[in-house]
Protein backbone atom coordinates (compact mmCIF):
# COMPACT_ATOMS: atom_id res chain seq x y z
CA UNK A 1 0.00 0.00 0.00
CA UNK A 2 1.30 3.46 -0.87
CA UNK A 3 1.38 6.48 1.39
CA UNK A 4 -1.36 9.08 0.83
CA UNK A 5 -1.35 12.84 1.38
CA UNK A 6 -4.47 14.45 2.82
CA UNK A 7 -5.33 18.14 2.85
CA UNK A 8 -8.42 20.18 3.65
CA UNK A 9 -10.15 21.32 0.47
CA UNK A 10 -11.52 24.80 1.18
CA UNK A 11 -13.75 24.93 -1.90
CA UNK A 12 -15.40 21.55 -1.28
CA UNK A 13 -15.43 21.67 2.54
CA UNK A 14 -13.96 18.19 2.89
CA UNK A 15 -10.61 16.42 2.69
CA UNK A 16 -8.88 15.57 -0.59
CA UNK A 17 -6.86 12.35 -0.59
CA UNK A 18 -3.90 12.36 -2.96
CA UNK A 19 -1.71 9.41 -3.94
CA UNK A 20 1.20 9.52 -6.38
CA UNK A 21 0.32 13.14 -7.21
CA UNK A 22 -3.33 12.47 -8.14
CA UNK A 23 -6.46 13.09 -6.08
CA UNK A 24 -8.09 9.69 -5.61
CA UNK A 25 -10.94 10.53 -3.23
CA UNK A 26 -12.78 13.18 -1.25
CA UNK A 27 -13.87 12.27 2.29
CA UNK A 28 -15.46 13.89 5.35
CA UNK A 29 -13.09 12.08 7.74
CA UNK A 30 -10.15 9.72 7.48
CA UNK A 31 -7.79 7.74 9.71
CA UNK A 32 -4.06 7.34 8.98
CA UNK A 33 -1.14 5.52 10.59
CA UNK A 34 2.61 6.24 10.51
CA UNK A 35 1.80 9.90 10.01
CA UNK A 36 4.00 12.82 8.95
CA UNK A 37 2.92 16.47 9.14
CA UNK A 38 4.28 18.36 6.12
CA UNK A 39 4.45 22.09 5.41
CA UNK A 40 6.12 23.52 2.29
CA UNK A 41 7.88 26.69 3.48
CA UNK A 42 7.63 28.43 0.08
CA UNK A 43 3.87 27.86 -0.05
CA UNK A 44 3.44 29.03 3.55
CA UNK A 45 5.43 32.20 2.82
CA UNK A 46 3.33 32.88 -0.28
CA UNK A 47 0.11 32.59 1.75
CA UNK A 48 1.50 35.02 4.32
CA UNK A 49 2.60 37.49 1.65
CA UNK A 50 -0.55 37.43 -0.51
CA UNK A 51 -3.28 36.32 1.90
CA UNK A 52 -4.44 33.84 -0.75
CA UNK A 53 -4.57 30.23 0.49
CA UNK A 54 -2.96 27.38 -1.44
CA UNK A 55 -2.25 23.70 -0.84
CA UNK A 56 1.06 23.71 1.01
CA UNK A 57 0.30 21.67 4.15
CA UNK A 58 -0.55 17.96 4.13
CA UNK A 59 -0.90 15.08 6.53
CA UNK A 60 0.64 11.97 4.99
CA UNK A 61 0.35 8.36 6.10
CA UNK A 62 -1.18 4.99 5.38
CA UNK A 63 -4.94 4.44 5.36
CA UNK A 64 -5.85 2.73 8.62
CA UNK A 65 -9.39 1.55 9.20
CA UNK A 66 -8.44 0.25 12.66
CA UNK A 67 -7.23 3.65 13.89
CA UNK A 68 -10.77 4.99 14.35
CA UNK A 69 -12.12 5.05 17.89
CA UNK A 70 -8.87 4.53 19.74
CA UNK A 71 -8.84 5.49 23.42
CA UNK A 72 -9.77 9.09 24.12
CA UNK A 73 -6.31 10.08 25.39
CA UNK A 74 -5.41 11.92 22.22
CA UNK A 75 -3.63 15.15 21.44
CA UNK A 76 -5.11 17.82 19.22
CA UNK A 77 -3.05 19.10 16.31
CA UNK A 78 -3.63 22.24 14.24
CA UNK A 79 -2.03 24.33 11.55
CA UNK A 80 -2.54 28.01 10.78
CA UNK A 81 -0.02 29.56 8.36
CA UNK A 82 -0.56 33.01 9.87
CA UNK A 83 0.31 31.89 13.42
CA UNK A 84 2.63 28.88 13.14
CA UNK A 85 5.47 27.73 10.89
CA UNK A 86 4.38 24.08 11.11
CA UNK A 87 1.74 21.81 12.60
CA UNK A 88 1.48 22.17 16.39
CA UNK A 89 0.06 20.22 19.31
CA UNK A 90 -2.44 22.54 20.96
CA UNK A 91 -4.20 23.02 24.27
CA UNK A 92 -7.41 24.91 24.92
CA UNK A 93 -5.52 28.21 24.87
CA UNK A 94 -3.09 27.45 22.07
CA UNK A 95 -5.01 29.13 19.27
CA UNK A 96 -4.42 32.38 21.17
CA UNK A 97 -0.70 31.73 20.81
CA UNK A 98 -0.08 29.86 24.06
CA UNK A 99 1.05 26.29 24.66
CA UNK A 100 1.61 25.35 21.00
CA UNK A 101 4.32 22.71 20.60
CA UNK A 102 5.64 21.91 17.07
CA UNK A 103 5.05 18.33 15.87
CA UNK A 104 6.43 16.39 12.91
CA UNK A 105 4.86 12.94 13.17
CA UNK A 106 2.40 10.68 14.99
CA UNK A 107 1.53 7.00 15.21
CA UNK A 108 -2.16 7.52 14.33
CA UNK A 109 -4.29 10.46 13.25
CA UNK A 110 -8.00 11.01 12.71
CA UNK A 111 -8.99 13.96 10.52
CA UNK A 112 -12.53 14.82 11.58
CA UNK A 113 -15.37 16.53 9.63
CA UNK A 114 -15.09 19.77 11.63
CA UNK A 115 -11.39 20.18 10.62
CA UNK A 116 -10.33 18.76 13.99
CA UNK A 117 -7.16 16.67 13.97
CA UNK A 118 -6.86 14.04 16.71
CA UNK A 119 -3.48 12.36 17.10
CA UNK A 120 -1.95 9.53 19.13
CA UNK A 121 1.78 9.02 19.69
CA UNK A 122 2.68 12.57 18.67
CA UNK A 123 6.40 13.23 18.20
Amino acid sequence: MKRVQVYYNIRRGDYSVRQSGRVIDHVDSIALSDVRFNVAPAGRDKVRATGVKNVHATVSGYLDLHAMMKDWNCDYVAYNPFKYDQFVKITARAYDGFDATPVSSADYVELMPNREIRAWGVK
